[in-house]
């Protein structure tokens, strides 16, 4: 069956062309379209939506570049690197964000599938009975319902579906009507090879439905016939996206509830806990859902802001925190200091979204936080844990302490080189700039480096140091001897990250940086040269050699609340952090 959709694809393909873009033509079908409210996705876009009896769809294809927790969607622009992927990913059509405001972004089922969510909340990605749902509405007979194939012919659903805008559909566009206001768009596909095709005369979308190991449900438009085809596709093509939430006909006002309504109408019934653990930036925020209502609870989570009832669609953020019934909590953040806040925890199903009692705290002020500042003249927020004074943030000097310059190096093969003449050197990761903010990466050569790598009067934490900060921190003296994981009955490793997902890939289990310590995850750069996990892992070096070959090292990880000693080859990169002498 996948040559079956090769053979769609090819054989509706055309050249890459340009359009000029006007504004879609009114027609008479359209004066009974009804619109609905709009949505927003978590990157701020905008979209119209269209209520098609009961459901209501997006009318744009979907352009957000983030999950609906915040995390980060990846981009991909490399063709083997598309090839190989079996995680969530979105690209542009060519690679070229020309085409991103009309056609929105391509992404594979894999980020379809991401439990965090690809459509906002209380929407999703429609399923293939979901989209029969749309077929049925729009007239087509249940024998077709069932099938695969090219469908709908008769009654031209395809055409019903079209946007009828000539300038962004290849001609003829057959059958386009626009008569149910879905405004479908060609934004072609990029293929499991990484290839792209068919912008202006295909449009295809994924339905959130699996169709055997390795394939996924999807519909196809095309611009020289008014059906509707069913195929099942490879999860690693690239393909539009549309979002929908169903409408109760009893509640046809998209029934928003406080707690003490939300029994009555069918929806969950929840709280909003007291606000603990309020620091200048941060806070943590508690829920319970104590009654789930007629519809399994989708998402659930917090929003707050500085107005008395922040809501999905105004507020400051919002934080979700998993899914069905029960209690929750979660760290919102970034606050502002000496400011009064309102938090709301709130439960969404299909039938709509409910929200507790609103619960407000203020911040406390901020204090003059003492400062340390390096050879490049980088200044370092600084924390006092214990006996010893450490650097608050990941080290980004460029120069030894006597104003040496430090070897910057990009290239793979020079990196992995780097031992044999012991050379310091640093880099940022994936050899971009924009990644300064969570530090540079160091070899151990460098930390090493009688020059000097912290500023004067500082030095590179020794492993000692570290075990003094784990223990400081609750963890026991035989822990912070040890090897491995450790510490996570006391939560060392929550102690010492960032809270919330700025710097760190949800769930970042324990969170709450109460040391001040302000950990992020910055990845590390392997021996050979190649980079990994950054928002996922924290790595720092120890001044102190283990062997020849290795030092000890401190990682910390998203998804524990403890830390990892080991012992790691000199030729990785790290971050660093330095304490006063």
């Amino acid at each position: 069956m996948k040559q079956y959709l090769l053979f769609f694809l090819l054989f509706f393909s055309i050249p890459i062309f340009v359009h000029t873009l006007a504004q879609e033509q009114q027609t008479e079908q359209e004066e009974v379209i009804v619109a609905g409210q709009g949505i927003t996705d978590r990157d701020g876009n905008r979209y119209n939506t269209v209520i098609i009896d009961n459901q209501e769809w997006m009318t744009q294809n979907l352009r957000t570049s983030h999950y609906a927790n915040g995390d980060s969607i990846p981009q991909v622009t490399d063709r083997g690197e598309w090839a190989d992927l079996s995680t969530g990913s979105w690209t542009y059509y060519n690679n070229d964000n020309y085409f991103v405001t009309h056609y929105g972004k391509l992404y594979n089922w894999y980020a379809v599938n991401d439990s965090r969510g690809l459509c906002p909340v209380g929407w999703r990605v429609p399923s293939d009975d979901d989209w029969k749902m749309l077929e049925q509405q729009l007239g087509m007979s249940e024998s077709e319902l069932q099938r695969m194939g090219t469908r709908g012919s008769e009654e031209q659903i395809g055409g019903k579906l079209k946007s009828t805008d000539r300038q962004l559909w290849r001609e003829p566009n057959r059958g386009a009507s626009n008569e149910s206001g879905f405004s479908g768009l060609p934004g072609g596909n990029r293929s499991e090879t990484g290839g792209f095709d068919g912008i202006g005369s295909m449009g295809l979308w994924w339905s959130s439905t699996e169709a055997g190991s390795g394939m996924a449900w999807m519909r196809l438009l095309s611009h020289d016939n008014a059906n509707i085809t069913k195929l099942y596709s490879d999860k690693r093509y690239g393909f539009s996206v549309r979002c929908f939430q169903y409408i109760d006909d009893d509640y046809p006002d998209h029934v928003v509830a406080d707690s003490d309504a939300a029994p009555s109408v069918g929806l969950p019934g929840l709280t909003t806990a007291s606000v603990t653990g309020v620091t200048v930036t941060s806070a943590v925020a508690e829920g319970n859902i104590t009654d789930q209502g007629d519809d399994p609870v989708t998402h659930r989570g917090f929003v707050w802001g500085t107005a008395s009832e922040p809501k999905l669609e105004a507020n400051d953020g919002i934080e979700l925190s998993g899914s069905g019934p029960g209690e929750f909590q979660s760290t919102i953040s970034p606050l502002v200091p000496e400011t009064r806040y309102y938090v709301r925890a709130f439960a969404a199903t299909d039938r709509g979204v409910t929200y507790g009692d609103a619960v407000s705290f203020t911040t406390p002020p901020e204090t003059d936080a003492d400062t340390v500042t390096d050879i490049d003249g980088n200044v370092y927020r600084t924390v006092q844990i214990g006996n010893l004074v450490w650097m608050a943030e990941n080290l980004r000097t460029s120069h030894y302490r006597n104003g040496d310059e430090i070897e910057n190096v990009i290239e793979n093969s020079e990196w992995q080189n780097l031992g044999e003449h012991q050379t310091g050197a640093w880099s940022y990761y994936n050899n971009r700039a924009e990644n300064a903010t969570y530090g540079k990466l160091y070899n151990w050569y460098a930390v090493n480096d009688r020059r000097g790598l912290c500023p004067e009067g500082w030095r590179v934490a020794t492993d000692y140091d570290w075990q003094q900060l784990e223990s400081e921190l609750g963890m026991p003296a035989a822990q912070a001897r040890a090897t491995g994981w450790r510490g996570a009955d006391a939560n060392v490793g929550g102690k010492l990250k960032t809270a919330g997902t700025d710097y760190w890939r949800g769930p970042n289990v324990g969170a709450n940086n109460d040391s001040g310590f302000s950990a992020m995850a910055g990845g590390y750069r392997f021996t050979s040269g190649t980079f990994s996990y950054l928002s996922f892992f924290g790595y720092w070096w120890t001044a102190t050699e283990s062997d020849i070959n290795t030092a000890w090292r401190r990682l910390i990880f998203n998804s524990r609340e403890s830390v990892n000693r080991m012992n790691y080859d000199k030729r990785y990169g790290f971050s660093v952090r330095c304490v006063e002498n």
